[in-house]
C-alpha cells in the first residue's frame, strides 16, 4: 500500500482592474498562489488472498497483512457461503517477540527484528492466559530458542522452540504445569504456528516452552495446543532457522544456535494492523467448497478493502486415532410422499473420528420442527423418524436435525453436529379414484359421471416406480386431480384405453408415456383429448371434440358431432364422419365420411365414401 498525498493549488482573491502603484498596496498584496500542507489519507489495507485447499475436519489459520494502513490499527470481518466451511475472526491479543542474534562466524549470521503473532483467546482461553501471565511477570526477557530443528516434516522445514529456564532447553519452570487445549480445528495445516511444547501427549505437561513451525507437520496434530498464528515477521522467523547450530545434549541432536537466538522482550498489545480468520472445516468433507470474503475497516476513515477467495476441501489429513472426539458429520435429506400418507425418514448421520472401527455412539435429536406436518416416533440411536403431512397440504415441507456423538475418546466428552435440512416434497394424495382398473394386460381408465355435474379431467402420466429393483418405471393416473391408487408397471402393461363421459372431458397423456393409448373422447358437450409420445388413436364421439396429436405415431377418428384435428407429422390418418349410420329394413347404412392425410405441414383430404 502507498501513501497518497493531495497538495492543491488556489489561486489569490482577485485584486482589480487596476493594479496600484502604492508601494504601500504592493506590500499588502495576497501571493497569486496558495499551496496547502500535505495530508495523508488514512486508507484499510489488506493483501491478496489466494484460493486455498483445506483438509476435511480440521481447519485452517489464515495470517491477514494488513501491513499498508499506517494508522496502527483496524479491524476485519469475514463471511462464507457454504455453512459447512465455518469461518470466523481470530480474537485474542498480539504477542510480540523482540529478537537478535550476533554471528558466531563468518559463516553465520547476524539479524534483529520482531517476531508478531496473534493469540487465540476464543478457542485456547486458558493457555493465552497462562502465557499473557507469563509475559506479564517478565519471564520471556531475556531467555532464548534453545532448539532450531529441521525434518518438521521436510529438511527444509523447521520448528524453533524457545522460553526454557536454561540457555539448552533444560531447567525447571517456577511456574505450574498447564492442561492441554487440543481443538479439531487447529491442526498443523499451515505454517507460522505457534504451539505449545510439552513432555507427551496427554501429560498435560505444558508450561513456559513454546515452538513456532515454518512447515506443517502434521503427525504433530492434536499432540500440542496450537494457542497462536505469526502475522508479522517471517523473515526473522527464516533468518533464525538459518543460523549456526552446535550439538544440544539435551535433545541430542544439532539444534542448538551457537550463539544464541535471544528474546530481548516479549509484550502484548491489544490492536494490530494484521489479523487471523480462523477456516473452519470440521463439519465439511472432501469436495465441497467455499467462497470467503474478508473485508479490512480502517476504523479511522470508514474506508474498507475486501478480498475473495476459494476453499476447496480436501481430504483429511489427521491422525488416524486422534487423541481428541470430531465432530459428527451429517447430510441433508430429501424424500417424498403423498398427501395423508405418513412416510418413514432415515437421518444421515455418522461418526466423524477418523477410525471407523471405534466409532461414536450416535444420539439424533430434532432442531426445527416442520412448517406442514408433525413428526413423531424419533427412534435417536437408529435415526429415524415419521412424518406426516398435515391434511390437504402438497407442496415441500423441511425440519432440520443435527446429531451428538459420545466417545470412543474421554474428550470432549460430547461433540453435536452442525443442523441438516429435511426436504420432504408432499404430492397429492392417493385415492380410489373408482375410475382405473386393469384387465390383463389392459389398464382401462372410465371416469364416473361427477355427482355435482361438472366435466372430467384425466390425466396419464410416467413415473419412475420406486419399488423396482431394476429402475422401472409406472404409470399414474390423475382423475380430477386425484391420484389412483393403482399404478401398474409400463412392463405389465401393452395398452391403455381411457374414455370420457357425456359432460366435458378432457384427456391428456403425458410426453414421456411409452404404453400405446387409445382415447375416447365424451360422448357430448366440449371435448379434449390429447396424446402422449406413444402410438395413439384418437376418436370423437359427440359434442365438440379436439384431438390433439402427440410426438408418437397416431390416427384420429371424429365419429359424430363437430371434430377438429390438430394433426402433427407423426399424424398418419385422420378421419372425420359426416353422418350416423342410418337403418333401413333393420339393416345399417354404412355413413359417409372423408380420410386425411398430413401432408407439407397441413391435413389434405385424399379420399371421401
Amino acid at each position: 500500500m502507498w501513501e497518497r498525498i493531495r497538495k492543491t493549488v488556489q489561486l489569490g482573491k482577485r485584486q482589480g482592474l487596476r493594479a496600484s502603484t502604492s508601494p504601500a498596496a504592493a506590500g499588502r498584496r495576497r501571493p497569486l498562489v496558495e499551496i496547502l500542507e500535505g495530508r495523508q489519507l488514512l486508507t484499510a489495507s489488506l493483501g491478496a488472498l489466494s484460493n486455498l485447499s483445506v483438509p476435511a475436519q480440521q481447519g485452517y489459520q489464515l495470517p491477514l497483512d494488513g501491513s499498508g494502513n499506517t494508522d496502527g490499527t483496524q479491524t476485519y470481518t469475514v463471511t462464507s457461503d457454504n455453512p459447512l466451511v465455518k469461518v470466523s475472526v481470530a480474537q485474542g491479543p498480539y504477542w510480540t517477540l523482540n529478537v537478535s542474534h550476533q554471528a558466531a562466524s563468518s559463516s553465520d549470521i547476524s539479524f534483529s527484528g520482531a517476531l508478531v503473532f496473534q493469540l487465540f483467546a476464543d478457542l485456547t482461553p486458558n493457555t493465552v492466559t497462562q502465557i499473557s501471565n507469563f509475559t506479564n511477570t517478565g519471564f520471556y526477557n531475556g531467555k532464548n530458542f534453545a532448539r532450531i530443528m529441521n525434518n518438521f516434516p521436510g529438511t527444509t522445514d523447521y520448528i524453533a522452540q524457545g522460553g526454557s529456564v536454561n540457555p539448552d532447553g533444560s531447567g525447571t519452570s517456577p511456574f505450574a504445569n498447564f492442561a492441554d487445549e487440543l481443538v479439531q480445528s487447529i491442526a498443523f495445516t499451515g505454517t507460522g504456528q505457534l504451539a505449545m511444547a510439552n513432555s507427551g501427549v496427554g501429560t498435560n505437561t505444558n508450561n513456559t516452552q513454546f515452538f513456532v513451525t515454518t512447515g506443517t507437520p502434521t503427525f504433530l496434530d492434536y499432540n500440542h495446543t496450537i494457542f497462536g498464528q505469526l502475522v508479522a515477521g517471517s523473515n526473522i522467523l527464516g533468518q533464525m532457522t538459518q543460523v549456526q547450530k552446535s550439538y544440544n545434549t539435551v535433545y541430542n541432536e544439532t539444534s542448538l544456535p551457537t550463539n544464541p537466538v535471544l528474546i530481548n522482550s516479549a509484550t502484548l498489545s491489544s490492536s494490530n494492523v494484521n489479523g487471523v480468520v480462523h477456516i473452519d472445516t470440521t463439519s465439511a468433507t472432501a469436495g465441497q467448497s467455499a467462497n470467503i470474503s474478508v473485508t479490512a475497516t480502517d476504523p479511522t476513515d470508514g474506508s474498507t478493502r475486501t478480498e475473495t477467495f476459494r476453499v476447496t476441501v480436501g481430504a483429511y489429513q489427521g491422525p488416524t486415532s486422534p487423541v481428541i472426539n470430531f465432530i459428527p458429520l451429517v447430510s441433508n435429506v430429501a424424500t417424498s410422499t403423498n398427501g395423508n400418507s405418513p412416510v418413514l425418514v432415515t437421518l444421515a448421520g455418522k461418526s466423524g473420528y477418523p477410525n471407523t472401527s471405534t466409532p461414536a455412539t450416535l444420539a439424533y435429536a430434532i432442531a426445527t420442527q416442520p412448517a406442514h406436518g408433525t413428526l413423531s416416533n424419533l427412534n435417536a440411536s437408529a435415526g429415524t423418524v415419521v412424518y406426516t403431512p398435515n391434511p390437504g397440504y402438497t407442496g415441500p415441507d423441511t425440519f432440520q436435525y443435527n446429531v451428538s456423538s459420545t466417545g470412543p475418546k474421554s474428550s470432549p466428552v460430547r461433540q453435536t453436529s452442525v443442523n441438516a435440512t429435511v426436504t420432504v416434497n408432499v404430492g397429492q394424495a392417493i385415492v380410489n379414484t373408482g375410475a382405473v382398473r386393469q384387465v390383463a394386460d389392459v389398464l382401462i381408465i372410465q371416469a364416473q359421471p361427477r355427482a355435482t355435474g361438472g366435466g372430467n379431467t384425466i390425466r396419464i402420466l410416467q413415473q419412475p416406480d420406486p419399488t423396482s429393483t431394476t429402475g422401472g418405471e409406472k404409470i399414474v393416473v390423475l382423475v380430477n386431480g386425484q391420484v389412483d391408487q393403482l399404478q401398474p408397471s409400463t412392463d405389465s402393461l401393452v395398452q391403455i384405453m381411457a374414455s370420457g363421459t357425456k359432460a366435458n372431458t378432457s384427456i391428456t397423456v403425458d410426453p414421456n408415456v411409452t404404453v400405446p393409448v387409445t382415447l375416447n373422447g365424451g360422448h357430448g358437450r366440449k371435448n379434449r383429448v390429447q396424446a402422449g409420445g406413444s402410438g395413439a388413436i384418437l376418436h370423437g364421439w359427440y359434442g365438440r371434440t379436439t384431438l390433439i396429436a402427440g410426438d408418437g405415431i397416431n390416427e384420429m377418428v371424429g365419429r359424430k358431432g363437430h371434430v377438429r384435428f390438430k394433426a402433427t407429422s407423426a399424424t398418419v390418418l385422420a378421419y372425420a364422419s359426416n353422418a350416423n349410420p342410418n337403418l333401413s329394413n333393420f339393416l345399417p347404412t354404412p355413413s359417409g365420411g372423408t380420410y386425411y392425410r398430413f401432408i407439407r405441414g397441413r391435413l389434405v383430404a385424399v379420399k371421401s365414401n
